[in-house]
């Protein structure tokens, strides 16, 4: 069989885009240690996006980057289905301001993963609003 040199139609199936490593560059990715939800892993951007180091981060309980309330809905998605809960509408204290994002919940191999992208601007059609809007009645 020959080896694969890229990515096409013909075998993007075998593509491994659920071994997590990366994310997009606008995205944050913190990998978090149940039942704590203390840090153990982020993505290399969170200097641009969030203003903390990754090193200052790791460590840490994700309280220091969230309220109680944010922590409290991360936890539900962890009990319940994925499908109804998630995006969550997080908003992150950077050191200059609060930024709005919307959050992925999901448990891969023990841990706890927390996919983070910016909101667009408040009151611009957003995929994920849309998204809630529809899903129920589709599955139905």
């Amino acid at each position: 069989m020959a080896e694969l040199t890229g990515v096409d139609l013909t075998n993007c199936d075998r593509e491994p885009i659920h071994i997590p490593g990366q994310i997009q560059p606008h995205g944050v990715l913190l990998v978090l240690q149940a039942p704590a939800l203390t840090i153990i892993q982020v993505s290399t951007n969170t200097q641009e996006i969030l203003g903390h180091v990754p090193e200052a981060l790791l460590g840490a309980p994700l309280s220091n980057l969230l309220n109680e309330q944010h922590i409290q809905q991360i936890r539900q998605c962890l009990t319940e289905d994925f499908e109804s809960v998630n995006p969550l509408s997080l908003s992150i204290a950077c050191p200059d301001q609060h930024i709005e994002f919307d959050g992925i919940v999901h448990r891969r191999d023990g841990v706890v993963l927390l996919e983070l992208e910016p909101r667009a601007t408040e009151g611009e059609p957003d995929f994920f609003d849309f998204y809630h809007q529809v899903k129920e009645p589709i599955t139905r």
